[in-house]
């Protein structure tokens, strides 16, 4: 039986796992802390949990709208916590399951790879020797900007520290337009927290394939939640005043806030890998690969967002599909990545999903748009700002960017289209159910 040895335990490493033991391997997994990584521990799943809570929060300031009349809730921040607590443990506990069902050998350890085929355990000394070894260790978040902006945990802190503070701050500077910090910009206002984001670029999410006009709607979002915006700045100091801070931008501008919350992305974890002593070097900090994955030695491969951003999403998603990629090859079945494939997904209000290439990255192209607002489901929602935009080219569909209301859903049926290279009319021919989201596809499509 050929044994796989797999160093993480994310959405990469334990996709693999499950992969690899279901197509009859021996499989071992070594993860520092618990299974499911940034994604379930203390990114996706956490802050979605708390999204949860603050659209809820919201719902009720808004009654009035509903016909319904009733005393708005108020945030009480340790029972939000615990809730997104439970929701994590539960997941958590899921996952343990499944790998002891499919007896999964799991070992809580710091594993660095000390020769061919083989790894030695930080903590236990323990050697040992696989047919394969995946690398999945993830990547960390930036701690360190300009001047004396360094993540210290308490006046600035990224997303693990913000959730697990013992009460909110009553004022946030968000320091990254893309997809962390609008995010969290949203939910934190929700909650009733004063906040200005700060982005050094022109536009929120600065993606070369999103459609330049759904980062401009969401930026209107953002000034009609009076969410302070700040693009083509970046911080440059700041001095404690009392309980804020006095932040010095690079325009001259000064801004006042409780805490500094760092979510400008992610330096992929390969110190302490071991990768010189097999002679392999990394670019940028992220592994090497070929199109299969392969590290440049028949039985080392890499998966998620140790590969870095260039070229590739760092999402949760990109990783598990590496992860079943990277088992075919090891099982001799050739298999690549399309990463045009990989659809992107921020939970702002309302979501922003997009895949494949934008109008922009080819002027050749034809854009169908349609208007949230014209959807009879958006307006039963009461939810009706937004745009629909779609990318054809020879009337087949190679780019969908979506601002609305469960747009994380709707993406899907893009990717599906995109991927098996359905013709505009047949797509447009499918039967949508009325009413529902998804209607307004076929609209941008005939009108």
């Amino acid at each position: 039986m050929s044994h796989l040895l797999i160093i993480g335990g994310g959405p990469g490493g334990y996709t693999a796992a499950l992969q690899a033991a279901q197509e009859g391997m021996e499989v071992t997994l070594v993860e520092e802390t618990l299974l499911g990584g940034t994604c379930l521990q203390r990114g996706c799943i956490p802050s979605k949990a708390i999204r949860t809570s603050a659209l809820a929060l919201e719902t009720t300031m808004r009654l009035a709208d509903f016909g319904l009349s009733g005393s708005p809730a108020r945030v009480e921040w340790d029972k939000l916590i615990e809730r997104k607590n439970q929701v994590v443990e539960l997941l958590t506990s899921s996952l343990e399951n499944m790998f002891k069902a499919r007896k999964i050998k799991v070992l809580q350890d710091k594993a660095t790879i000390v020769g061919e085929r083989r790894v030695k355990l930080a903590h236990s000394g323990q050697t040992i020797n696989a047919d394969n070894i995946i690398i999945a260790s993830g990547a960390r978040p930036v701690e360190a900007l300009a001047g004396n902006i360094i993540h210290n945990g308490i006046e600035v802190i990224d997303s693990t520290d913000l959730m697990n503070l013992k009460e909110p701050p009553r004022s946030m500077c968000i320091v990254g337009g893309g997809a962390v910090g609008c995010e969290w910009a949203f939910i934190l206002s929700m909650l009733g927290v004063k906040v200005t984001l700060v982005e050094y670029m022109p536009r929120l999410l600065p993606f070369p394939n999103l459609d330049e006009q759904i980062s401009r709607l969401l930026a209107r979002e953002f000034r009609r939640r009076k969410i302070g915006l700040v693009l083509d700045a970046r911080l440059e100091s700041y001095e404690k005043n009392g309980p804020l801070l006095d932040i010095t931008l690079s325009d001259g501008r000064r801004i006042e806030a409780e805490k500094i919350l760092i979510s400008v992305g992610r330096v992929p974890n390969t110190q302490s890998l071991g990768l010189e002593v097999l002679g392999l070097t990394t670019m940028g900090g992220a592994v090497r690969v070929d199109a299969c994955l392969n590290a440049g030695l028949s039985w080392l491969w890499a998966i998620g967002d140790v590969l870095g951003s260039k070229g590739r999403p760092m999402l949760a998603h990109t990783a598990s599909y590496e992860a079943k990629v990277v088992v075919a090859n090891i099982m001799g079945i050739k298999s690549e990545v399309d990463y045009n494939l990989v659809p992107s997904v921020v939970f702002t209000v309302p979501e922003v999903a997009w895949v494949g290439m934008s109008h922009q990255q080819n002027p050749e192209s034809t854009l169908h748009t349609w208007p949230v607002r014209q959807i009879g489901l958006a307006q039963a929602l009461g939810e009706v700002n937004g745009q629909i935009n779609l990318v054809s080219l020879n009337d087949k569909l190679v780019g969908a960017h979506i601002m609305a209301p469960h747009a994380a859903e709707l993406i899907h049926e893009c990717v599906l289209a995109i991927k098996y290279g359905i013709d505009l009319a047949e797509l447009a021919d499918t039967i949508h159910a009325h009413p529902t989201m998804s209607e307004g596809l076929v609209e941008a499509l005939i009108n």
